[in-house]
């Protein structure tokens, strides 16, 4: 990105000479002098955004703004009720099959649970927040400043050197409502990021009384089975679908907290960002279990969480093949309603299956089932799979994959996202190995 490039954006812009690229170009700048600390170039940026807009009739939210963390500090336009306060959470890292290392006890902190109610809040991009000329940061993982947040990373960034953030969102639609309860947030199509940060945070919503029957604000792309497991936790409450596209504007909205901390970040040990709160969860569980009549009788299925469709086990046929020959049912998730996959997982005695969303549902197990996660070898020291088994009560263990680019301690300094999601090979040998220690 060139000056010389903004600079033909915007004659084209003020001349009426542009195209759809323009307005791509003079984001990618504005978002560019942002991060390289550019703060006068940011501001000024802005605010010929925002006179363009209004000269074109434009609809493209774009601001600089300092960032508010509305817990830590105050404001007369934000409120903060206190639900619960922080705790610590201890865990062992996972087992891997075939490696002698020692399993070290880590000790990380569940946030504190609030909810902060504010006037005047307009919902942006991927359920971003701006009240009263400010970003509201509400959850430590979206910090703007965060070297990458999923989610929100298309509509904000943080301006280097300066605790703001630069704004830029184009919508087709602009709606008002008095009153509304944030429930969805950034990843919220993402089955565990729903069921884990998302949907975990009506918990505590429902002790407040005054906010029974506030709509809850919910991502209009969520999958059906995410909007089923919110029917199945509050199946009477409104629900206000946020279809994006959309600038809401809310008079009053109630933002509880995020119940655990995962950020998308590598520059931090996979550990670190692996607190789970088993408060929440058990209470997910059991309303769940409750509303649809599952009782804790002894498990008996084996099932294999297949992913076909998706990245994931490149030698998938082999491993499908030597676990049939064990008796396993192989099942692909996303076909089953959220019904369907709680009960799957209840009745299992033993599942494996490559790390990915489908694992979330692993707090739905009976206590002894035997987990197996076949994990990237750039990622088998990733805790929060198995920290979910730990919270429902199973054994788990990591088959670690195999990958030519993989050496040895790579899973320690990994700081290229795109690794981690390469597909891997299993070596079925060890696969073998490991179902027969169990059997």
């Amino acid at each position: 990105m060139t000056t010389r490039t903004m600079v033909a954006a915007a004659l084209a812009s003020l001349t009426g000479r542009q195209s759809n690229v323009w307005p791509k170009v003079r984001r990618d700048y504005f978002f560019w002098s942002a991060k390289r600390g550019c703060s006068l170039a940011t501001d000024v940026l802005a605010m010929f955004e925002r006179r363009l807009s209004m000269r074109q009739s434009r609809t493209t939210f774009v601001r600089a703004l300092p960032v508010a963390n509305v817990v830590e500090a105050k404001f007369d336009w934000a409120s903060v009720r206190a639900i619960e306060p922080a705790k610590l959470y201890s865990f062992f890292e996972p087992e891997i099959f075939g490696e002698e290392t020692a399993r070290v006890l880590r000790t990380v902190e569940v946030p504190s649970k609030w909810i902060v109610s504010m006037s005047d809040a307009t919902v942006v991009g991927g359920f971003q927040v701006v009240a009263h000329d400010h970003l509201v940061l509400y959850e430590p993982a979206g910090n703007p400043h965060n070297d990458f947040v999923a989610g929100s990373w298309p509509f904000v960034t943080g301006i280097r050197n300066r605790p703001a953030a630069a704004v830029w969102y184009e919508y087709d639609n602009r709606e008002t409502i008095p009153e509304g309860i944030l429930l969805s947030g950034r990843c919220s199509p993402n089955y565990y990021h729903w069921l884990i940060e998302y949907l975990a945070r009506i918990y505590s919503v429902l002790p407040v009384s005054e906010l029974r029957n506030v709509p809850l604000i919910v991502d209009g792309a969520m999958f059906p089975q995410e909007l089923e497991s919110l029917w199945a936790i509050c199946p009477n409450w409104p629900i206000f679908p946020l279809r994006r596209g959309t600038l809401l504007q809310v008079s009053r909205l109630h933002i509880p907290s995020i119940p655990t901390f995962l950020p998308d970040t590598l520059e931090i040990p996979f550990w670190q960002g692996s607190a789970l709160c088993t408060s929440t969860l058990s209470y997910l569980r059991e309303t769940i279990f409750a509303r649809y009549g599952i009782e804790r009788v002894e498990p008996s299925r084996k099932i294999f969480l297949s992913r076909r469709g998706a990245r994931s086990i490149i030698n998938s046929e082999e491993v499908e093949a030597l676990l049939e020959e064990h008796g396993f049912e192989c099942v692909d998730t996303a076909t089953l309603a959220f019904e369907e996959q709680v009960r799957l997982f209840a009745e299992s005695k033993m599942i494996v299956g490559p790390l990915g969303a489908a694992f979330t549902n692993l707090i739905f197990c009976m206590a002894g089932c035997r987990v197996l996660g076949l994990a990237t070898p750039f990622g088998k020291r990733f805790c929060i799979q198995a920290n979910l088994a730990g919270f429902a009560g199973c054994d788990y263990k990591i088959v670690a994959g195999e990958h030519p680019m993989y050496k040895p301690g790579d899973e320690h300094t990994l700081r290229d996202v795109e690794l981690m999601h390469l597909s891997f090979s299993v070596n079925i040998e060890t696969l073998g190995a490991a179902l027969l220690s169990w059997e």
